[in-house]
């Protein structure tokens, strides 16, 4: 989580310097950052998952 803080901090800090979205350092900081959100919600759905005891993925979770 440490490490999605500090790329969020980057990623807002290069567009606010250098103000364009499509800058290349931008694109690769987001990418680089999709990369960890994607492993951390994947972790979370993991011990979800294992934590349910058999009643399915979104047991206790409201539609």
């Amino acid at each position: 989580m440490e490490k999605i803080e500090l790329l969020k901090q980057r990623l807002i800090s290069i567009v606010n310097e250098r103000n364009d979205f499509t800058d290349d350092e931008v694109i690769r900081v987001s990418q680089e950052l999709d990369v960890y959100l994607l492993a951390y919600q994947k972790k979370q759905l993991c011990t979800l998952s294992s934590g349910d005891r058999g009643q399915g993925k979104h047991a206790g979770v409201d539609s």
